[in-house]
């Protein structure tokens, strides 16, 4: 409750945006603060949400529109191992299929650049 009334007076500033009830319990928790904390938080973490509460929050759904727009193909069992990809991680808390297939890509890709720079920089050395 100290929390969502020091972010009320905080917003009361006309250079500070309006933090909604909810976007408060989101900084709260994301700034370690929650029942395992005793519900608080240290001078560090008091100071993360001064510098910080300029921004502006929002909340994105976990699914894709095409959930309530098209319900037959967000159903498709090619959708179903889309969302299995993306959620899904492994058990040790490690990264999700697509995760790692991200990963391959943008190390293939750097790879690529850097190839392409030492071939640049020879052909400008020849002459």
């Amino acid at each position: 409750a100290a929390f969502l009334d020091l972010l009320h007076h905080f917003s009361q500033s006309a250079k500070t945006p309006t933090i909604t009830p909810q976007s408060a319990g989101y900084i709260f928790v994301a700034l370690g603060g929650g029942a395992d904390s005793g519900n608080t938080l240290d001078s560090e973490e008091f100071h993360q949400v001064a510098n910080n509460v300029d921004y502006k929050f929002w909340v994105t759904e976990k699914n894709s529109r095409l959930e309530h727009r098209f319900p037959k193909l967000y159903e498709t069992r090619f959708m179903q191992r889309l969302k299995e990809l993306v959620w899904n991680h492994t058990s040790d808390g490690g990264m999700s299929e697509l995760d790692s297939i991200m990963n391959w890509v943008l190390l293939l890709n750097t790879l690529v650049v850097i190839a392409q720079s030492v071939e640049d920089f020879s052909k400008d050395q020849q002459f």
